[in-house]
């Protein structure tokens, strides 16, 4: 099955009625903040990744979430679904997310490993297509299921943020920035010192209610050896575990402290971490602009479709909410203390 702009819907929805389910794969439902996720899946390796990673806080059926029913089925498994082949002599990720958003629909395919994700939101219902069992990528692990966890929050007004948060009981910061600049390892300084999180990697961002909200969708935080080493936890002697694909051990929120996930955060400022190698930490003011161009880039990269209204996430944040730099002392404990002390008197 040749695939081009005009037929990519047709395929997603050759596609989406597997997402009915069926006597074949692990039924299991999550239930994150807002979004209950009915799930069919055929790897029993995948299954379980689902179940470490993604946050259920167990609620029964029956309250207003917004429902998805997605499936995870292999080839290997189901012979009989077509096999596309893009048409053109290279494959362009932004015409198919383009043609399929045209149609109502979102997905995405990912070339090096043969994953095809397609989504209909207006019915909540997605199928992931892996060329063969346990075939996905390294990064798949930490997060699954990411995209349509995505694609649903948009769905109803939300948005995934790639971010940390830190808070006090149930208010807080969100921590902002590209790669090394520091969020993960302010994010477990802090959690040791007994804050609250929601999360260090993705968070759920409610930007239209009257106070901002950040809700926890993974139960883990990552950090790797050096970090670690920096505020004195040897991850053997926890039982961590290996570390993953980046070198990063991978760690339960709630196994660091009773309470140290936070279901939701109401937030009250955007913190732009910078680590500086000196030996206090120090906050000074920052603007929208500068805020919103620390949220933006890495959220609008990693997760496919609906940039617009990314970036229109990311300027509401960035209006709604005071920034500010934090300079990043060379004590976890002292960083610590900082911006705990900062959102006591927010």
């Amino acid at each position: 099955m040749l695939i081009e702009d005009t037929s990519a819907a047709d395929f997603a929805r050759t596609l989406l009625p597997v997402s009915e389910g069926g006597p074949v794969g692990e039924k299991r439902v999550f239930n994150l903040p807002r979004l209950r996720i009915s799930t069919t899946i055929d790897s029993v390796g995948y299954a379980a990744l689902c179940r470490r990673a993604l946050v259920d806080d167990g609620t029964p059926e029956g309250d207003d979430r917004h429902v998805l029913r997605l499936a995870v089925i292999d080839r290997r498994g189901r012979p009989d679904l077509p096999r596309p082949r893009w048409s053109g002599p290279t494959f362009s990720l932004g015409r198919l997310i383009d043609a399929l958003e045209r149609e109502g629909l979102a997905g995405s395919y990912d070339v090096d490993h043969d994953i095809w994700q397609v989504f209909d939101p207006a019915a909540g219902r997605g199928v992931q297509l892996l060329a063969e069992p346990g075939r996905f990528p390294p990064w798949e692990a930490s997060f699954p299921l990411r995209n349509f966890l995505h694609w649903g929050y948009h769905a109803i007004g939300l948005r995934l943020i790639h971010a940390g948060t830190l808070g006090i009981g149930t208010k807080g910061v969100l921590l902002v920035g590209s790669g090394g600049s520091g969020k993960s390892g302010t994010t477990l300084a802090g959690v040791l010192a007994g804050l609250t999180s929601a999360g260090d990697d993705y968070v759920a961002v409610d930007a239209a209610s009257a106070g901002p909200r950040a809700y926890a969708v993974s139960r883990l935080v990552k950090q790797d050896g050096p970090g670690l080493a920096r505020l004195g936890v040897d991850p053997l002697e926890r039982g961590f575990g290996a570390p993953n694909w980046q070198g990063k051990y991978e760690i339960a929120l709630a196994g660091l402290h009773p309470g140290a996930l936070a279901p939701v955060l109401q937030l009250r400022a955007i913190l732009l971490p910078r680590v500086t190698g000196e030996r206090r930490s120090h906050l000074r003011p920052a603007t929208a602009h500068e805020a919103m161009m620390a949220c933006a880039p890495s959220t609008l990269r990693q997760l496919p479709g609906s940039w617009k209204q990314g970036l229109a996430t990311s300027a509401s944040l960035a209006r709604s909410l005071p920034a500010y730099h934090l300079a990043l002392g060379s004590d976890g404990r002292e960083v610590a203390d900082c911006v705990a002390d900062f959102i006591a008197r927010a």
